[in-house]
């Protein structure tokens, strides 16, 4: 998918930089009781896909500031919820130490990738 993500870690990630996912966690799937249990499915994306994106040769792209933009690999954490609150988004870094990123309403489009069987980056 394509789309607008947010970076978790502003002291190695640049806004511009291009973030690709290596797995999706669909985090609002959870039981929620004295604990909360996470429940979803954390699929993998398209090797065939991220390979070309991992090995793709003179790709560029400058930022406003004359930084180089980076690609980023890791974990997309997707919600359904739009989140902008500081807080939130540190839980989130410690629930997954994985992620790199997250991005909103990825599940919608996930979900329907994985049952086509489809190609998912």
């Amino acid at each position: 998918m394509c789309g607008i993500a947010y970076g978790l870690y502003e002291e190695k990630q640049n806004f511009g930089d291009v973030i690709i996912s290596n797995k999706i966690i669909f985090h609002d799937v959870e039981k929620i009781g004295e604990d909360r249990i996470f429940r979803g499915i954390k699929p993998s994306t398209s090797i065939k896909l991220l390979n070309i994106f991992k090995n793709e040769i003179g790709w560029e792209y400058e930022l406003p500031n004359n930084i180089k933009a980076k690609k980023i690999f890791g974990s997309i954490i997707s919600s359904e919820r739009l989140i902008n609150n500081l807080e939130y988004r540190e839980n989130l870094k410690s629930r997954y130490p994985d992620a790199v990123g997250g991005r909103w309403k990825e599940q919608v489009y996930g979900h329907h990738h994985i049952e086509k069987k489809s190609n998912l980056l």
